[in-house]
């Protein structure tokens, strides 16, 4: 049987310099980072605030709602698999019937935001981790260096100023001389 591992979703970010939504997964135990990229409607699944003035249920609260009502409880969702970039995943509904458990295939994207809904276990197979991962210390400080890269900015911004004030002349004649860059002294 395959080791799989609880992970917990670090957020949504948007890769350069296209813009694309990448969904990142959380490794606790490896420290490490799953990446996995989505759709541009997808990541709005998860961003609050789409513009809605009466919020009507999305396709995760619906089937969330579904599986309740039929008795059934979200157990957790799996990946299991990865092929050619695209990652395999399943929810597992419990109690179903007599207590039986359901292996729904869904998308990644899907899984996730029903599992959000219902605060459902999110697990990935230990060799998709080895294999489809990054180190997580690759996105840690980034807020140190975007602040890092908009000093650096504001630096260069700062000497380009100064270049479009000054004038080749300024600098002809030396600092100790008795014009000192001032111009011909006038009586």
């Amino acid at each position: 049987m395959d080791i799989l591992v609880e992970v917990d979703v670090r957020g949504i970010f948007f890769h350069a310099p296209a813009g694309d939504p990448v969904l990142l997964l959380h490794s606790p135990e490896a420290d490490r980072l799953i990446p996995i990229w989505l759709s541009p409607a997808d990541s709005m699944k998860f961003v609050d605030g789409t513009g809605d003035s009466v919020r009507r249920p999305g396709g995760a609260e619906a089937l969330t709602d579904l599986v309740e009502r039929l008795g059934g409880t979200i157990d957790r969702m799996e990946i299991t698999g990865c092929h050619e970039g695209v990652f395999i995943a399943s929810l597992i509904i419990a109690n179903v019937g007599d207590g039986d458990e359901i292996d729904l295939d869904m998308r990644v994207s899907e899984a996730v935001a029903v599992c959000a809904e219902t605060e459902a276990p999110i697990l990935i197979d230990q060799q998709i981790i080895d294999t489809a991962s990054v180190p997580a210390s690759a996105f840690e400080n980034r807020d140190d260096d975007v602040a890092e890269g908009e000093a650096q900015q504001q630096s260069v911004d700062e000497f380009m100023q100064f270049l479009d004030s000054v004038d080749a002349a300024d600098f002809l004649t030396p600092p100790d001389s008795p014009d000192n860059g001032d111009g011909p002294e006038r009586s």
